[in-house]
């Protein structure tokens, strides 16, 4: 920045006139005594004249006393001047001469004049006053009519110039009255300070930032230092240095005095420059930042809160500037898109689709910048960095401020996995109404199916009380036995259903000869049972690996129907088993010659509580359960069955080796 060290055009002038009369009238002096050896001029005098006011020059750069009463001391100076010129006109005879130096010397002092009408009277009065004498008195050394050519040329320049200093100084005093204000009206505490760290100049705003810091008003000549905190007076002198130096500094600082007076403030120290470069000052300047940096630390929190869920966020999101070019993407749409943040940063957004998609992209992103629509939603396709295309739902919407769009915030979905999600809850909201279903169907069963047999056993209580006849006990007794061996085979089947939904499967190596005949062994107590045929063949080639108690449900609901639905006094009837275990799976098929299903109930055997007749004596979970639990094994089963010919279960289960050993 460059200023005049001094503004005011007044001492300026003022200082030019000493500065000429101190070198000048010693001079003038010195070659006057050489060239008119008879002209009496004494060099002390001038001297004593020259030397002050070079003097006054010198001492008003330095004491602001002397530059604060600069006017007086330049009319102590005129009052000085005129006795010795009293004294050479007298001395010397030479009053025309002499009268026209005087009239220079009063036109010198015209320069104090602010206005050209002034000095128009000014000189008008001091032309007839000079002319009047140059008339009238005769002198030895210049003839009247030489007088008067210098006269009237030396009046016709110096007004010129006169008038040329005056509408300068006049021009220079409206620019410092507007430059004052201007500082008066920035919101800026401005400090003017010397090389001596004295104030120059300051404008309100800097006293009343002082008066609320400090609790004083500056004064012009004050040392900065003493409007500084102690605790900022090191940091301050470090910068002014720099300033000295030409370096500009900036900071902000959080300042608070003793009242808790706290405010924020950028504080700035500009080098101020003369003409030639050289450093005169500084200018220091203040701006209470407060709301600003209230605001900005809001702001950053917000961003900071912004930034976290744009991270966090499961749904891909990119952020995207008003020209149409990525800024930022999160983790979700990096990974939608199997691109890196670097490889998308500064990309064009509709670059990520096809031509034919990134057309309409651009369409629509134009209406949000046009503000004919907020948002747009729709399917779309996006390359993929593997090459191929996905399909993802994009929602993109702006974001404006003062009317103008900032930046968008595009939101991706792939399809694909929107797809998947609904499938796996349509799926899950299935299986929950399947087993609503079951839950009612099991209710009203399993309180059917309990109390008939508890019921039994209580009719048979009061017969047996009623008839107590030995025969008629045992009978009773036999039946009573019937009725709980039904309600314990509920009971088995109901907890065999509940173990397979809710234990994990657990593989081991599946022993089906000692498994099967203990099956058989269980069931020996039921009619016939010993009358059927067991024809068992097992191949183990390497063995079979799954869970040991489902493949125990599985084998001993099937048996138990083959021998409870056998028919009577048939001679060759039969069970036969056959198992072919290979290395990934094993096939189980199981047959018998008993009653058979007819091909109209064949499809609804593995149902719920489903019984094929009236005379069926089960709860109807068997089957069901035998199926579900094939499922849970990740098997594959079906039946085939001729009514009064017999029944063949055929079965297919993964072996679980490698789940076993691992």
């Amino acid at each position: 920045m460059r200023l005049h060290s001094d503004i005011n055009v007044r001492t300026t002038i003022l200082r030019g006139l000493f500065l000429t009369g101190g070198i000048f009238i010693p001079l003038a002096g010195l070659i006057a005594n050489i060239l008119s050896p008879e002209f009496y001029d004494p060099i002390i005098l001038r001297l004593i004249i020259g030397i002050p006011a070079l003097a006054v020059v010198f001492l008003s750069f330095r004491y602001q006393p002397v530059k604060t009463n600069f006017d007086r001391i330049f009319w102590l100076f005129v009052l000085a001047i005129i006795p010795w010129i009293c004294f050479l006109l007298y001395s010397n005879s030479l009053q025309p001469v002499y009268s026209l130096l005087l009239f220079v010397a009063f036109m010198a002092i015209s320069l104090g004049f602010d206005d050209t009408h002034h000095l128009r009277i000014y000189i008008a009065g001091t032309t007839l006053l000079v002319v009047a004498t140059v008339l009238a008195v005769e002198s030895p050394v210049m003839p009247k009519n030489i007088m008067l050519a210098l006269y009237f040329p030396t009046i016709f320049i110096t007004y010129f110039v006169i008038s040329y200093f005056i509408r300068i100084g006049k021009q220079l005093q409206v620019s410092n009255n507007d430059f004052r204000a201007l500082l008066d009206s920035t919101e800026e505490s401005i400090f003017f300070i010397n090389r001596d760290l004295t104030i120059n100049k300051f404008n309100v705003k800097g006293a009343d930032g002082a008066s609320h810091l400090i609790g004083r008003s500056p004064k012009e000549g004050d040392n900065m230092l003493a409007y500084i905190f102690d605790e900022e007076k090191k940091h301050f002198i470090a910068s002014f240095n720099k300033a000295l130096k030409g370096e500009t500094t900036i900071v902000e600082k959080h300042l608070f005095n003793e009242k808790k007076y706290s405010r924020w403030y950028e504080i700035k120290h500009i080098p101020v420059k003369s003409e030639g470069g050289e450093v005169q000052g500084v200018l220091f300047t203040g701006l209470e930042i407060t709301k600003r940096k209230t605001a900005l630390q809001s702001l950053e929190k917000s961003e900071m809160r912004f930034r976290n869920v744009f991270q966090e966020s499961p749904i891909g999101m990119a952020l995207i500037s008003s020209e149409g070019k990525i800024l930022s993407v999160n983790e979700s749409f990096c990974r939608t898109t199997g691109f890196e943040e670097s490889e998308l940063s500064g990309t064009q957004f509709s670059d990520i689709s096809p031509a034919e998609e990134a057309k309409t992209t651009l369409e629509e992103f134009q209406k949000i910048l046009d503000f004919e629509i907020d948002q747009y939603r729709r399917e779309t396709r996006y390359r993929h960095k593997d090459g191929n295309e996905i399909n993802v739902l994009e929602q993109v919407s702006g974001i404006s401020e003062d009317r103008e769009i900032k930046f968008c915030i595009a939101q991706v979905v792939e399809i694909e996995q929107i797809k998947k999600t609904e499938d796996l809850l349509r799926d899950k909201n299935l299986e929950l109404e399947k087993t609503n279903r079951e839950l009612d169907k099991f209710v009203y069963s399993a309180a059917h199916d309990l109390r008939a047999p508890l019921t039994s056993v209580l009719g048979l209580i009061e017969l047996a009380k009623m008839k107590p006849g030995e025969e008629e006990l045992y009978k009773y007794l036999g039946l009573i036995e019937k009725s709980v061996v039904k309600l314990d085979d509920f009971i088995q089947e109901v907890i065999d259903y509940s173990r397979n939904s809710r234990l994990s499967i657990m593989a081991e190596k599946i022993d089906f000869e000692e498994l099967i005949a203990r099956i058989f062994d269980n069931h020996n107590y039921l009619s016939g049972a010993s009358d059927i045929t067991k024809k068992i063949n097992i191949n183990e080639n390497g063995g079979f690996f799954s869970d040991k108690g489902r493949v125990e449900i599985i084998l001993n609901n099937i048996i138990s129907n083959a021998i409870k639905y056998h028919v009577p006094n048939r001679k060759d009837s039969f069970i036969s088993i056959n198992i072919e275990n290979k290395p990934h799976s094993s096939q189980l098929e199981i047959s018998d010659n008993g009653q058979g299903i007819g091909e109209a109930n064949l499809d609804k055997i593995f149902n719920i509580f489903y019984r094929g007749n009236e005379s069926s004596t089960g709860s109807g979970l068997g089957l069901y359960i035998v199926k579900e639990t094939v499922e849970k094994l990740n098997g594959v089963i079906d039946v085939k069955s001729e009514l009064g010919v017999g029944t063949t279960f055929l079965i297919n289960l993964p072996n679980s080796k490698d789940g076993a050993e691992n």
